[in-house]
């Protein structure tokens, strides 16, 4: 079983993502913002895939970025990044495959993810 960490501000996405992501048998941890998210990774906690929201309060997702690279140097983790905004708030040193828009398609979800997944 694949574990899925979601840092997700917004309740009902948070829940509906872990409500599609359990169905297709994968574990989910839960995060409502960033640093509970660091947080997890940052208590030995292992997951194998993050979905990361960009926008949020306490810590958002470009800081959580940030720290993730300073805290785990070269490491592999896929994170997703989750957005509503355009092209121009994604960091220029994420890979473009794993950016997601957001209403988001949930086929195309699980592409990405099963894709990330099997790397």
């Amino acid at each position: 079983m694949k574990s899925i960490l979601i840092i997700e501000d917004d309740v009902s996405i948070r829940f509906s993502l872990q409500e599609v992501l359990e169905a297709e048998g994968h574990r989910v941890v839960l995060a409502e913002n960033g640093q509970v998210g660091l947080d997890f990774l940052l208590s030995g906690s292992k997951c194998e895939i993050v979905l990361l929201d960009l926008s949020m309060p306490v810590m958002d997702g470009h800081t959580f970025l940030i720290k993730f690279r300073e805290n785990f140097p070269g490491n592999g983790l896929p994170i997703i990044v989750m957005t509503a905004a355009g092209t121009s708030v994604i960091p220029k040193d994420h890979p473009q495959n794993l950016v997601l828009r957001k209403p988001m398609d949930i086929d195309k979800l699980m592409m990405v993810v099963e894709e990330s997944l099997s790397r």
